[in-house]
């Protein structure tokens, strides 16, 4: 971590810290604190205080579900899914459900679950719309499951509402470099949106493109 960065977050953490000594019962704190632990990489520190958190919450619905999202963001940024899922589910506070369900659909999809992420991705998106999250891990699922045209169809959906996402208007130049070969026009649009994230992706395009030489290739020698 730059030594700038780590020092601003000690501050962070050490403010935090004060507010709860000042107010033990400032939930919104606990939840900061938790967070800023987690992104300093204190997961252990994080997961212990919103477990203490938990206890003291214990009476309140939206307290409690305040803390068992960010307990589940602990353990799903530690790649702990199953016990991130645990905690998302037990989030009863409606403001936070749809964001705790697209969480268990992101937990799902890095486990390979393909179908329970597409069925908490999909009603996420029939909840709230236009949620390109949502839209965009469905599309991640077709993909990852081989179907290219759903995945394409759903890609193309969620740049609808955010037509600058690179992330999306990448993976749409994969889907097309496999279904018709036409992929600059959104490679080229990732390079002039955000040149340092298409040099970063360089070499995931590199391995697709020999993947699908190698594909092209053994149907030549069938």
């Amino acid at each position: 971590m730059d030594k700038n960065i780590k020092n601003k977050a000690e501050e962070l953490i050490k403010d935090l810290i004060r507010k709860i000594d000042n107010n033990p019962y400032d939930a919104q704190a606990y939840y900061n604190l938790g967070v800023a632990l987690n992104d300093a990489h204190s997961a252990e520190q994080a997961e212990e205080l919103f477990k203490k958190a938990l206890n003291i919450f214990a009476n309140s619905k939206e307290k409690s579900s305040l803390m068992h999202y960010g307990l589940g963001n602990v353990y799903y940024t530690n790649s702990m899914y199953d016990k991130a899922i645990v905690e998302f589910k037990k989030v009863q506070f409606e403001k936070l459900k749809q964001d705790s369900m697209l969480m268990m659909a992101q937990a799902y999809y890095a486990q390979e679950n393909y179908p329970q992420a597409m069925m908490y991705a999909l009603t996420v998106s029939e909840n709230t719309k236009h949620n390109v999250d949502a839209i965009s891990i469905l599309a991640s699922c077709f993909m990852a499951t081989g179907d290219l045209i759903n995945a394409r169809k759903y890609y193309l959906k969620a740049l609808e509402y955010d037509k600058d996402n690179v992330e999306v208007l990448f993976q749409l130049g994969v889907i097309e470099l496999s279904l018709s070969g036409e992929a600059d026009k959104y490679f080229n649009r990732v390079k002039n949106l955000d040149d340092e994230y298409y040099k970063k992706m360089q070499q995931r395009l590199a391995d697709v493109q020999r993947f699908l030489m190698t594909q092209k290739k053994g149907k030549s020698d069938e």
